[in-house]
């Protein structure tokens, strides 16, 4: 496959909650967070998932890695060397270990995200550890490395996470989330918390690991002003369902929904 191919493919994706419980525990109502929800992420590109809070977007990238057992429609995950796509929604548990490799999360609280008790090198080394990629002296060598990518002093590795800003603990989640080589990262929200010059740092620390990597990320954002000129295409939720979605450039430009042009017209001039 080659960039621009989809390396992952939504079809009619919808995810829903427990919304009324019976006097025994069971479901009485369901309340649906997203759908009808359809979307391709380009392989080696970018697609930003945009729209204000509640609107679905955390929910179609927790559907995405698993966590979100009442889903349905279809999430095709297309690995490099695959023939043909694999259903995520389809999935037995069995097989999450294996897609777990490939398909990567950095978390929008960094600060939980890290075990508190471990130091950071202990923490980057647990993917490695569970897939079985490093043992004893490499282990330690491949952490240093990952940690040295994302623009961190490998000594910085015995420290612990509340040691470290939120910028620099965000570089260790996506430290962590390199380990296992992936080749789709799910980042939710990763850069919210960040002020500017910090969410531009870490843009720019993306952007070149994808071009390094031939990464592709899904981008969950709630902000616009965020994902122009990082990401590649844009897709806008409203509701639980997409109001727009296209090229980012195209969107901004001439935006083909009002919705989308509020989203744009609360992005800040500078």
């Amino acid at each position: 496959m080659s960039d621009g191919d989809p390396i992952l493919e939504a079809r009619s994706l919808a995810v829903r909650y427990p919304d009324q419980r019976g006097p025994l525990g069971g479901v009485r109502s369901w309340r649906r967070a997203v759908d009808d929800v359809s979307f391709v992420v380009p392989r080696g590109q970018t697609l930003a998932l945009v729209g204000e809070s509640g609107c679905g977007k955390s929910s179609t990238g927790r559907a995405i890695l698993g966590l979100q057992p009442q889903a349905s429609g279809e999430l095709l995950f297309r690995p490099a060397g695959a023939d043909g796509g694999r259903d995520l929604l389809k999935l037995p548990p069995s097989g999450w270990k294996a897609v777990r490799r490939r398909i990567a999360l950095v978390f929008q609280d960094s600060g939980s995200a890290l075990n508190p008790r471990l130091k950071v090198w202990q923490s980057v080394a647990e993917p490695l550890q569970i897939h079985r990629l490093a043992s004893g002296a490499g282990l330690r060598r491949r952490v240093d490395e990952l940690l040295e990518r994302v623009g961190l002093d490998p000594a910085s590795g015995e420290r612990y996470p509340d040691q470290f800003s939120g910028g620099q603990r965000q570089r260790i989640g996506i430290a962590r989330a390199l380990g296992t080589e992936p080749e789709l990262v799910v980042c939710d929200e990763i850069v919210s918390a960040l002020d500017v010059l910090v969410q531009r740092q870490v843009l720019e620390l993306l952007s070149g690991l994808q071009r390094e990597r031939g990464l592709s990320y899904l981008f969950i954002c709630h902000d616009l002003a965020v994902v122009s000129g990082f990401a590649q295409r844009t897709a806008v939720m409203k509701g639980g369902r997409l109001a727009e979605q296209g090229p980012t450039a195209e969107m901004f430009s001439a935006p083909k929904q009002e919705y989308t042009r509020c989203l744009l017209d609360a992005v800040p001039l500078i």
